[in-house]
């Protein structure tokens, strides 16, 4: 796995990104949409007893802070996909299949791609400050409107009305991304 990979799912459609999906020595965690906080409790027995129904699951157990679902299996009687499967068929019946993912607004330990693009942002901003120090080395002068243009950046970053604008057409992940790296771009290149 490139160390890259987890940005792949995430930046490749306008928003929707991929369901997450931890697996390893017979456990599956399996990310789920976000329920109303009034179906919460139906939602997860309903989901529950779906998957214990399968002849493999040895338990289950949903974790609605983090918004997965936990399940033990005997590992080579199923694979992650049927799982997957049955968690999808039960956001469908209670019709949940369009909301966004809930680890949307709590990360999972297990995620790395909360990693890999704060990585993505501190190499932006560390690409600005290069940039910055070598135009100061060289004693070059700034690039002209270079710092409104920054500027304008960290406003549409810091503006919560713009950003939801931006992450509606993006999407919430390639928006911050992209955000992030244009901004210490910039303000590399307006010498700041």
């Amino acid at each position: 796995m490139s160390l890259l990979a987890p940005l792949g799912r995430p930046l490749s459609g306008r928003g929707r990104r991929a369901r997450r999906v931890w697996s390893a020595a017979g456990h599956v965690h399996i990310e789920l949409r976000r329920v109303e906080s009034s179906q919460v409790d139906r939602f997860c027995g309903r989901l529950e007893a779906d998957l214990c129904d399968h002849h493999a699951v040895r338990w289950v157990e949903t974790v609605s802070e983090v918004g997965r679902v936990v399940v033990a299996f005997d590992e080579g009687a199923a694979e992650e996909e049927d799982f997957i499967e049955c968690v999808e068929s039960v956001e469908e019946e209670f019709g949940v299949q369009e909301e966004p993912f809930a680890g949307d607004m709590t990360p999972h330990p297990a995620d790395t791609e909360p990693i890999v693009r704060g990585a993505v942002e501190i190499a932006g901003s560390a690409v600005g400050l290069g940039i910055a120090t070598a135009q100061r080395a060289a004693r070059l002068p700034p690039i002209p409107y270079m710092g409104t243009a920054a500027g304008g950046l960290a406003f549409l970053e810091h503006q919560p009305r713009v950003r939801r604008l931006i992450e509606r057409v993006m999407g919430p992940t390639p928006a911050e991304v992209m955000l992030s790296l244009t901004s210490g771009v910039a303000q590399g290149l307006a010498g700041s």
